[in-house]
């Protein structure tokens, strides 16, 4: 087998593999998503090689040139000018570590931590992922989970529980847009290390 036919056919099948991973679900395969962050690299490498294949004469591109065919629906989404606009489809993201609803290390006093969970509600972004999330059933002022339903949130909630108590800490997700499907990729209870996510339907997406 002719050397350069062999390289362009690894190019071609790599590269088609490494597309494929965009539509394998991150609870199926957590590493999909990380492998995904290559194909702008991937992209960069065909266009290099087609350019000095073409300079140079060299005829055994095929791979390279039906690669990147395939990959122009990521060539678009991951290269593009940055243009001001009125913020028209911009979708607003807030995250933020929590830490319990203490706005420092040591414990704040429970009018803090409620002026906190309000500033949390009233921020104005669509979607918002918290890191130690913390809610307290048994409590009507720091029940932040409720407070952010009635708000009119969707909510995803990985909690991890303490001794059966009534409250809770752990990774949240909500969403003024309806979440359709949620999980998480790591299974590492009691532990508060975990990954978790959730699907969203944004208008016509």
């Amino acid at each position: 087998m002719n050397l350069r036919f062999l390289i362009q056919f690894i190019f071609l099948l790599s590269s088609i593999i490494i597309y494929a991973f965009v539509f394998v679900p991150p609870d199926v395969f957590a590493l999909a998503a990380i492998i995904c962050l290559a194909i702008p690299f991937l992209l960069i490498i065909h266009i290099i090689w087609i350019v000095l294949g073409i300079s140079k004469g060299i005829k055994s591109i095929w791979g390279n040139l039906i690669s990147l065919l395939i990959g122009i629906p990521f060539l678009v989404s991951s290269f593009g000018l940055s243009v001001p606009s009125k913020h028209e489809g911009q979708i607003h993201i807030l995250s933020y570590n929590l830490y319990g609803y203490r706005v420092k290390y040591n414990l704040q006093s429970m009018s803090e931590r409620q002026a906190f969970l309000q500033w949390t509600i009233d921020h104005e972004a669509p979607i918002k992922v918290f890191q130690e999330f913390y809610t307290h059933r048994g409590h009507p002022n720091m029940d932040s989970y409720k407070k952010l339903i009635a708000a009119g949130y969707n909510g995803y909630f990985e909690p991890l529980t303490i001794n059966n108590r009534n409250h809770d800490i752990g990774l949240a997700i909500f969403s003024k847009y309806p979440i359709i499907n949620t999980g998480k990729l790591l299974d590492n209870s009691p532990s508060l290390n975990n990954i978790i996510f959730a699907d969203l339907v944004i208008e016509t997406d």
